[in-house]
């Protein structure tokens, strides 16, 4: 499709412990499968997105849990560090948090772009099969694709907009702390953190969904590689 520049196309190990690692392997990873219109390739570049929607998500995880950490060490109790680069630092994770919630809309509006020409080409396709019982395989594994895609998509969307609602609240805060950041202002929002850290927790499974339904397609869909020279897969 014309307009969605391809990501990277090695696949990546949804396994992983760190997202750190996961992003940088796929950031930095080269193509093991050439693009095209139609074919494999087109089918990769859409596994590529996807995989990407996963590194996204853990990342965002990681900043949201960073920035309420510090919103709540900063109101809390027994606080007893410098109010200034704490509130610094807060104020810095709270723009880690914003852009890389950015970042995943980066990657969701490219996946939903390469999503649709592939199922409907898929779709188109099946009857050019001369094959009934092959074309009953195809049929319903598009469906069973088509399902697993669409249970990103329910997941991502409302994910999205629960992770801007976060975030404009945790610069709804800072804004505040940062006109008047003494004992009694804290005292007056903290029931406020404590709202904010219930949304954060809905937020953070919204999250595990929206990885969990990325790897589910990765693992149905991905393009078999080879394995590397030591025996491991090569994803």
């Amino acid at each position: 499709m014309r307009g969605v520049t391809s990501p990277p196309m090695k696949r990546i190990s949804l396994h992983a412990a760190g997202a750190a690692a996961l992003a940088l392997s796929f950031l930095t990873s080269c193509q093991m499968f050439g693009s095209g219109d139609t074919g494999p390739g087109k089918v990769n570049d859409l596994v590529g997105w996807i995989e990407r929607v996963y590194v996204d998500s853990e990342l965002a995880r990681q900043e949201v849990r960073s920035a309420l950490g510090q919103l709540q060490a900063i109101v809390g109790k027994e606080f007893t560090g410098d109010p200034v680069p704490a509130f610094q630092s807060f104020v810095e994770a709270i723009k880690r948090s914003e852009d890389q919630a950015k970042k995943l809309t980066s990657a969701v509006g490219p996946m939903k772009r390469t999503a649709d020409p592939v199922f409907k080409r898929w779709a188109t396709d099946l009857e050019s099969f001369h094959s009934v019982e092959l074309r009953q395989r195809s049929q319903e594994r598009l469906l069973d694709t088509r399902r697993r895609y669409d249970a990103i998509v329910t997941a991502v969307d409302p994910m999205q907009v629960s992770l801007e609602k976060f975030n404009k609240s945790l610069r709804d805060h800072s804004l505040f702390l940062g006109h008047d950041f003494n004992a009694g202002s804290v005292a007056a929002i903290r029931n406020d953190v404590q709202t904010l850290s219930l949304l954060a927790k809905d937020l953070d499974a919204q999250l595990e969904a929206s990885m969990r339904a990325a790897k589910a397609y990765v693992d149905s869909a991905a393009l078999p590689v080879s394995a590397s020279p030591g025996g491991t897969p090569g994803r």
